[in-house]
Formats: C-alpha cells, structure tokens, sequence
C-alpha cells in the first residue's frame, strides 16, 4: 500500500505555493494539484518549476474566479461581473455543458502550456 498526501490548490496564491513547494521537498507531501485561473498561478507555475516540480495534477474551477474564457463566450457559467457563479448558486442554475467543456479545455490547455 502507498500512502499519498496531496496538497489541494497550488496557484491559489503565492503563499499556498510556497509552503506546498516545501511541504513536497520535506517530503510531508507527496502530491500537489493546481488551479489556474488565479492571478497567481503564472508566478507559481514558474516558482514550481524552478524549485524541480514539473508533474502535479489539474484542479479544473468552475466555481471560483474569473474564467480563462470569454465571459461573453460561456454565459451559463458566470454572473454580470464576468465572475464564476459561487458552489451554492452553481448548485441551482442550468449550465451549458458545451460551455463547461470551452472552459475546462481553456483550464487544460494553460496547465498544459
């Protein structure tokens, strides 16, 4: 049996990348995965790399922040703001399922990049 722990939330800022980063290399982590669409994840996709990390999984939001899409481009997903519905309004909302595949691939393909 192997015992994985894994950090939840790399890129949600600055300070959460840093301690995962140690958490990893002190060896009290075994796993990290990151969300992307925070004005931070940029700063810590070049922080992990730059510290070693080049494998950690995808946490793909739809719940929280600004989208990597047009807002005008997935309106089902967000508010009038251009902001992500929050969990308990997405829970009561119809979404588009074509327009959570645009931004989960945008998701993708900036991790990916």
């Amino acid at each position: 049996m192997k015992l994985i722990i894994n950090a939840d939330d790399y890129g949600l800022t600055i300070n959460v990348s840093k301690a995962i980063i140690l958490g990893l290399k002190k060896g009290i982590l075994t796993d990290t995965n990151a969300i992307v669409n925070t004005p931070d994840f940029k700063a810590s996709a070049e922080m992990a790399q730059s510290h070693g990390i080049h494998e950690m999984g995808l946490h793909c939001l739809l719940t929280m922040g600004k989208p990597l899409s047009r807002p005008e481009s997935i309106p089902s997903l967000v508010n009038e703001e251009g902001i992500f519905y929050d969990r308990k309004t997405f829970k009561n909302i119809n979404i588009n399922i074509k327009e959570a595949e645009k931004e989960i691939n945008a998701q993708i393909q900036t991790f990916l990049s």
